[in-house]
């Protein structure tokens, strides 16, 4: 019945599409990240930052399960 439970699980299934888009997506050009002067495409910046974002309200959250 907790409602952080729940959203915990919805979290982490957002967190598991976004690495799935990550791989089939931005990932298949990382050969050209290689040079020292490329920037990471912004899909890929973008995947890592919701990623960041999602685990810390994944950890919130299931921190949010012991009290409520």
């Amino acid at each position: 019945t907790s409602w952080f439970f729940r959203i915990k699980l919805v979290l982490l299934a957002l967190a598991g599409l976004n690495a799935f888009i990550f791989q089939f997506g931005a990932y298949r050009q990382v050969a050209a990240w290689d040079d020292a002067a490329a920037v990471a495409p912004r899909s890929a910046r973008l995947a890592a930052w919701a990623s960041l974002i999602l685990w810390a309200f994944i950890v919130g959250a299931g921190r949010g399960i012991a009290y409520y």
